[in-house]
Order: structure tokens, then sequence, then C-alpha cells
């Protein structure tokens, strides 16, 4: 090198979000995008699978390529929940993520 310092691909981490959804008996899913609508209608359609009282949230992620002894998800404050009530369709509440009124 010439005596400047290496600079990194990306001054800063890509914003992803980290979702999942869980049944309340051991069963789930989860799942990191880069885009609140996908990770919300994943959520959704989670929920419409599972019993009542299942439950679902959205994070926010960075994927930190300097972790040891290899890269590793770093998470942020829910910015979406979500649950199934009796007989009732998935309800989003605690929305913070751009985009407003969630209709499900």
């Amino acid at each position: 090198m010439s005596g400047s310092a290496r600079r990194s691909p990306c001054a800063w981490p890509q914003l992803l979000y980290a979702y999942g959804a869980d049944s309340g008996d051991g069963r789930g899913m989860r799942g990191v995008t880069d885009v609140f609508g996908i990770a919300e209608r994943r959520v959704i359609a989670a929920l419409r699978t599972m019993p009542d009282g299942a439950s679902g949230s959205i994070r926010l992620a960075y994927l930190d390529l300097n972790a040891f002894p290899y890269p590793c998800y770093r998470y942020g404050p829910v910015v979406a929940r979500a649950w199934r009530s009796a007989g009732r369709e998935a309800v989003f509440a605690d929305r913070d993520a751009p985009g407003g009124h969630i209709g499900v």
C-alpha cells in the first residue's frame, strides 16, 4: 500500500429487517430481508397458518462482517409486533417502520 488507509467497501452496514413468528408450541419461522414490506407479508402469512395465540415481530438488524470468528447479525429494536387472536387475522401493533398503517 502507498501509506493510505484501506477503506471498507461499505462505510455503513446495510439496514436489514429480521422477522419471525412463533406458534407457542415450539414451531415457528425466521428470516432476514432488506425490504420491510417483505418481512411484513411473511410474518402475516405465517401467522395465518398458526393457531390462536401465535405472535411475531420485525426488528432492525445488520450483518457484522467483522465479527470473530465468523460474520453474525446484530439486532436493534423491534419495529413491529403481530399476534393472532381468537378467530381473527394477524394484527400489527407498535409499528414504527415506514409505510403507515398495515392492512391485513
